[in-house]
């Protein structure tokens, strides 16, 4: 059943990219791997389609933290 709505998730990206002309991907809410002892799952309750531009930022922001401190702001990140 997970499978099915992980696919689903991906239809949607794909649809959204279609429809608005703008470029979508399928992100990890938490990220796989967002800290040496933090990680996301690939299960669709961790997956959001976000905007090529929203993506990249939320990445560059993540690995800003990440060069930063691992422990800093991590609950503020996700709370």
């Amino acid at each position: 059943a997970w499978r099915r709505a992980a696919r689903s998730t991906m239809e949607m990206q794909e649809r959204f990219t279609e429809e608005t002309g703008i470029e979508h991907h399928v992100d990890h809410i938490i990220s796989l791997n967002y800290f040496e002892n933090v990680s996301g799952l690939h299960v669709p309750w961790n997956l959001q389609v976000l905007s090529y531009k929203e993506h990249r930022n939320k990445t560059n922001e993540e690995q800003a933290k990440k060069r930063k401190d691992p422990a800093d702001g991590l609950l503020k990140a996700y709370y």
